[in-house]
């Protein structure tokens, strides 16, 4: 009876585990603007945030450069909604190069910059804005 009734319950566990790992994250998908600096080009951007833990994302840009469509993905943390969030990502491109972002949000909207970075050294590189 014991076992029968340790079993229930290693069982129990074991599905209630399972189901909370199988509950959807909370995604954002954000839209904006990009506008780079050094080739005087800007365009359109989506973002899309999965939260990972509180205030923690993985976030993917979705863009076009020189009609190629490209998507850069890394992790990001802070708010969505007030505040400040900053983050990097990997970019596509065979040398995957690393870009980091950093900005506030304000009414739901993010203004903020990025920048490359190369050998360490932060190579400012343009604008975004994202809005929800």
């Amino acid at each position: 009876m014991k076992r029968t009734a340790l079993a229930f319950v290693l069982v129990a566990l074991i599905v209630s585990a399972y189901a909370g790992g199988a509950q959807a994250a909370d995604t954002e998908t954000l839209t904006g603007e990009f506008i780079w600096n050094n080739e005087g080009q800007s365009g359109e951007i989506e973002a899309i945030f999965t939260g990972t833990t509180d205030g923690h994302w993985d976030v993917a840009f979705h863009f076009i450069w020189e009609d190629e469509p490209h998507i850069w993905a890394g992790t990001a943390e802070g708010s969505l909604t007030d505040g400040d969030l900053k983050g990097s990502v990997i970019t596509d491109h065979e040398s995957k190069g690393t870009f980091v972002f950093e900005g506030t949000f304000k009414d739901g909207k993010f203004t903020g910059t990025h920048a490359s970075m190369r050998s360490g050294e932060r190579d400012d590189t343009g604008t975004m804005t994202l809005n929800r």
